[in-house]
């Protein structure tokens, strides 16, 4: 190609608002410059940084696989905080629900509190012996990551592997929603109790119905989740498609490790892949990172940090540097829009945080106790908005302090006060100057 076409391909997709290779190659041939896409593509991937800014985040393409029964196992909890069960002297908010990748059973065992997930795991696996998982699948949140959770996985010989991809847990996560509209429509007869009593029977009707993912071939119907271990035929099959679909996964893993190593770099995703994005903001970071070695599903940068394959943009190393000035130029007035609508529920979490038992508050915990409000999830979801985008609008009320495991802990802005609490922490050092984070205001 030459320096002029070069020249004007630059020009033109300037003019032309950075369209596609496709559309750029069109343009040109009304001028009588004839350039193969591919050439174009070529230039454009390394010219056009704020082109690959804007670019969509990653769709799921892997599958969600168990080579057998009781390999992998994916736990979550329901909660019920805005519709609370009564039974006897004790009122439930909370289930935990625990289900088999491979046959899609589901236990379910219901909670007054979230500290109770521990003794709930565990009695899930008294009912379910001799089978337990040899994997547990589970989301970050602190109810998970306890050390009493964690010692009590150990004990037992499970081990424990966390949520990183939107799917990850998509199984538990697709279990959930069925049980929640299982327990509305139970719950709505005449004469019917509330969802803790009938918590029992919507788990039976559950692991008693036909799935889809344990449809025979050559069959007319499925089968049920509690069927699986019964039938020799099904689980054999069931073991050939798992395979499959686990070669599958590893194809994908190969062409994203090549697409690394040809590219050179990347950028990382800005927001979680659950989160709604707004047209024309940026989704992926002005940053461009250099590959060291891809390992796996993993990417390991020149500064030593691992990131998913799957949840990177490959780029060339040489690629213009994408500039979000007009974005954060524009995002004050939307800043200003979101703290008002959201300055209500600043002193619910100021009154969480100000509890004796809230000296150690994590993100995740702090997230699901405001979550619990449907008022606050309604408005999250008006404003486009994640949990901590929330906390960073009030930095005057919050501050966030990074712990030695990497996790981090909400407490309020009285610095003296906090400060004293927070280094009495397990597992958190004193900050350096400037670290006890007085948050940036937050990114739109």
């Amino acid at each position: 190609m030459s320096s002029n076409t070069s020249a004007r391909i630059r020009q033109l997709q300037e003019e032309l608002n950075f369209p596609s290779a496709a559309k750029l190659r069109s343009a040109l041939a009304k001028e009588g410059i004839h350039a193969r896409e591919k050439d174009i593509r070529e230039q454009l991937t390394s010219a056009q940084g704020n082109r690959q800014v804007l670019q969509p985040p990653p769709k799921y393409e892997g599958n969600v696989t168990s080579q057998r029964m009781d390999q992998r196992w994916a736990a979550d909890v329901i909660s019920f905080v805005s519709d609370p069960a009564k039974d006897g002297t004790k009122t439930y908010k909370y289930v935990l629900l625990a289900q088999d990748i491979f046959s899609r059973k589901l236990w379910a065992e219901a909670m007054t509190e979230l500290q109770e997930t521990t003794s709930a795991f565990a009695s899930i696996l008294r009912r379910s012996s001799p089978r337990k998982p040899g994997q547990l699948n589970t989301d970050k949140d602190s109810s998970f990551m306890s050390r009493e959770f964690q010692a009590m996985l150990e004990e037992r010989g499970i081990e424990h592997r966390t949520k990183e991809g939107a799917n990850d847990i998509a199984t538990i996560d697709a279990a959930i929603r069925e049980v929640r509209q299982v327990l509305g429509r139970r719950t709505l007869r005449e004469g019917a109790g509330n969802w803790f009593q009938e918590l029992e029977a919507a788990i039976s009707g559950f692991n008693r119905t036909d799935h889809g993912a344990l449809k025979q071939q050559g069959g007319d119907g499925g089968k049920a989740p509690g069927e699986v271990a019964d039938d020799v035929h099904l689980r054999f099959q069931l073991r050939r498609d798992n395979a499959e679909e686990a070669m599958e996964n590893a194809d994908l893993i190969n062409k994203r490790a090549d697409r690394l190593r040809e590219a050179g770099g990347f950028r990382t995703l800005l927001q979680p892949m659950s989160f709604r994005r707004r047209a024309g903001r940026p989704n992926w970071s002005e940053k461009i990172h250099t590959v060291r070695e891809v390992v796996g599903g993993k990417v390991i940068d020149t500064d030593g940090k691992e990131h998913q394959t799957k949840l990177v943009l490959p780029v060339k190393t040489d690629s213009v540097s994408a500039s979000f000035a007009q974005v954060r130029e524009g995002s004050a007035q939307i800043d200003n829009q979101r703290r008002a609508a959201m300055l209500n529920f600043v002193a619910k979490l100021k009154t969480e945080l100000g509890k004796p038992a809230s000296k150690k508050l994590p993100t995740t915990t702090a997230s699901r106790i405001m979550n619990d409000d449907a008022n606050f999830r309604r408005k999250l979801r008006e404003q486009r908005m994640t949990f901590l985008q929330f906390v960073k609008l009030f930095p005057r009320d919050f501050l966030i302090r990074r712990r030695t495991d990497n996790k981090t802990v909400i407490a309020l802005a009285d610095a003296d006060r906090n400060l004293q609490r927070l280094r009495r922490l397990p597992g958190t050092t004193d900050p350096p100057s400037g670290e006890f984070i007085r948050l940036r205001r937050a990114s739109s």
